[in-house]
């Protein structure tokens, strides 16, 4: 049975917030032909992530300057909310 995602503990958000974000790199991968990732996301090496997630924070600050949004404040919002993220699991 499967727990929605406001019933499960600061630490399970924070894993499941891992596995979607393993996800998306997966499809950042493969559509930029780099085929650095398999299954599971406990088999990413820290170089493959440093890689293609580097990549993938560097597309998202392409858009959001395309779109006229602050690359910066994009990364800081990040940053902020992965801080809170990682506090709520010490509460």
């Amino acid at each position: 049975m499967n727990v929605p995602f406001h019933d499960m503990t600061a630490r399970e958000q924070n894993e499941t917030r891992a596995e979607w974000a393993h996800e998306a790199l997966r499809a950042f991968d493969e559509r930029s032909s780099q085929n650095y990732f398999g299954k599971p996301a406990s088999d990413t090496t820290n170089d493959v992530l440093m890689e293609t997630g580097g990549d993938l924070v560097c597309a998202l600050m392409h858009l959001a300057r395309l779109i006229g949004a602050d690359p910066s404040a994009l990364l800081e919002k990040g940053r902020n909310d992965f801080d809170s993220d990682v506090r709520e699991e010490s509460q």
